[in-house]
């Protein structure tokens, strides 16, 4: 599960999905079945639009294999979305994922509480107060998540350098992470 949220009230979204990809609504929330992972989208003041209705003809004809799921903010202070994800393995079928969802997942707002959204999954829950620049407060399944205590993952060994680096067309690729390097070249 996840939650994205961000402070402007009439942003557009745009999803770029897959041809094959099966899209149904039901009930609020925008299920998206891929070849073996389905996705339950809940927009957080967002007005989902539908495929390729507002996306520029610029937009679709530089994305001919993708079908584009457009959205607008409806003009409240924040905006975003909330998505679950859910596989056979987990759920047994398309349709019991989105019975699953529906029946039991909720989205909680308080907007005026610093802008907090918690989503109750069907097996977890998440909550994301946003902070505008600083990093969101974030609790997984009631417990806070403390940054500080997670930074060490998104470094490299000497603490400097970002734990996956590819230079613009260069033909490198460099992954440092748990004490370990990959090097890859063309």
């Amino acid at each position: 599960m996840v939650i994205w949220l961000n402070n402007k009230p009439l942003a557009p979204f745009q999803f770029f999905l897959p041809k094959s990809a099966l899209i149904e609504t039901r009930l609020g929330v925008t299920f998206i079945s891929y070849e073996k992972t389905w996705l339950a989208l809940t927009p957080i003041n967002l007005h989902l639009e539908g495929i390729n209705l507002t996306a520029t003809q610029k937009i679709q004809s530089r994305y001919p294999d993708d079908q584009i799921l457009t959205a607008a903010g409806t003009g409240r202070t924040l905006t975003g979305f909330a998505i679950e994800v859910g596989e056979q393995e987990t759920y047994g079928s398309w349709k019991q994922f989105q019975e699953s969802v529906v029946k039991k997942s909720r989205l909680t707002l308080n907007s005026s509480n610093n802008g907090v959204a918690e989503y109750q999954g069907v097996f977890a829950q998440v909550k994301l107060q946003y902070q505008g620049n600083k990093l969101p407060k974030v609790w997984r399944n009631g417990h806070y998540h403390d940054w500080r205590d997670h930074f060490a993952l998104y470094q490299s060994a000497d603490g400097n350098k970002t734990p996956i680096y590819s230079g613009w067309k260069s033909g490198k690729l460099r992954i440092e992470a748990g004490g370990y390097k990959f090097h890859q070249s063309e």
